[in-house]
């Protein structure tokens, strides 16, 4: 195929940049972008996006038992075109074929990919939005839940009061997942909440770590729909970021991420009231964090346009039960798009 070309007839030649991350961390500091001699040639849509690109490695930099930054599966991987994304991913796999010496081909996949290994365990789930139980879904996907009571199973273990707020663990209304949920009242200002104190064995666990959290919240009785509710991410030191929701009757997901202070001792999802509103009540159905490299990136339409009436526990590949839930909307799909973006 002749290279694009520009008013003037001469061919345009494209900038494409191909990075790896090596921890996994989104810096993506393993700039290959030079050593490209195949590909890549990218593929999008419904099930496992595909990336596959050959590098030269003479020198033996990119091997898998090299001594230099080795290309391994599992490493994100990302394809830059014109400064416009075309494919984040993962490496699937690493080959590098006898008959081909100083070569190396690297497959990837994206998150659909990754999802597709993973089993999940699900709870029972009552009158859910289609897009709430795709976020449940990916939520439970995530490896390393930091939190130990997301859905208050037992009692409200973790959680304490921020002011004048009360929580209360409550099994009737509507429940967002499993039996319980938690109603919080008494929300006057920015300064009353509940807290979920993150349990840790030393604080070097979240020092300096970057965390996304998510609440489920909503109002019960209608009466504080239109209401504003602030998802705080807070350490000992201070307030690390804050997410304000306008409270609708049905449940919403609301997340924020940030950096926990390199000499905090102690670590806290809040959900507080708002500045800007008078006294308020919010029912939470659960929380979730995990560390800002295991969160799946995702763009869910809101709300869904199907409920589910009941959703009976039990384990399930996490990809599968995706596309199932997606498959109940109307011409619904699921996939990964150009950004890395979990998409409906």
């Amino acid at each position: 195929m002749d290279s694009p070309r520009a008013q003037g007839g001469d061919p345009v030649s494209l900038t494409t940049t191909i990075r790896f991350d090596s921890t996994n961390d989104g810096t993506y500091e393993i700039d290959a972008t030079s050593k490209v001699i195949g590909g890549p040639a990218v593929a999008l849509g419904p099930g496992a996006g595909t990336c596959s690109l050959t590098l030269n490695n003479s020198a033996g930099t990119y091997s898998p038992r090299g001594a230099g930054t080795p290309i391994r599966p599992l490493m994100g991987v990302q394809v830059i075109s014109e400064s416009q994304n075309i494919f984040h991913g993962f490496v699937r796999r690493v080959f590098q074929d006898p008959r081909m010496p100083g070569t190396l081909t690297v497959e990837c996949n994206d998150w659909m990919w990754v999802l597709s290994r993973i089993d999940v365990s699900a709870p029972m789930m009552r009158e859910v939005a289609s897009d709430i139980l795709a976020h449940r879904i990916a939520d439970l996907a995530e490896v390393n839940e930091h939190v130990d009571n997301p859905r208050f199973k037992d009692d409200l273990t973790g959680w304490s009061n921020l002011g004048a707020a009360t929580g209360t663990r409550v099994t009737a209304g509507h429940i967002l997942e499993g039996l319980a949920a938690m109603d919080v009242i008494g929300l006057t200002g920015i300064a009353t909440g509940v807290r979920y104190s993150l349990p840790h064995t030393a604080d070097s666990d979240f020092q300096s770590k970057k965390l996304t959290i998510a609440a489920y919240v909503w109002s019960e009785d209608g009466a504080d729909v239109g209401e504003v509710v602030t998802l705080r991410l807070a350490d000992s030191v201070g307030t690390i970021a804050d997410q304000e929701v306008t409270l609708s009757a049905i449940p919403q997901r609301v997340t924020v991420s940030g950096t926990f202070n390199g000499a905090a001792t102690d670590f806290y999802i809040e959900v507080r009231g708002a500045a800007t509103n008078g006294a308020e009540a919010v029912r939470i159905g659960a929380a979730h964090a995990v560390f800002f490299s295991n969160a799946i990136p995702r763009s869910f339409a809101v709300p869904g346009s199907s409920v589910f009436e009941y959703v009976a526990p039990r384990r399930r590949n996490a990809g599968e039960a995706l596309r199932n839930c997606a498959m109940n909307e109307l011409g619904g799909i699921i996939y990964v798009d150009e950004s890395g973006n979990l998409t409906t």
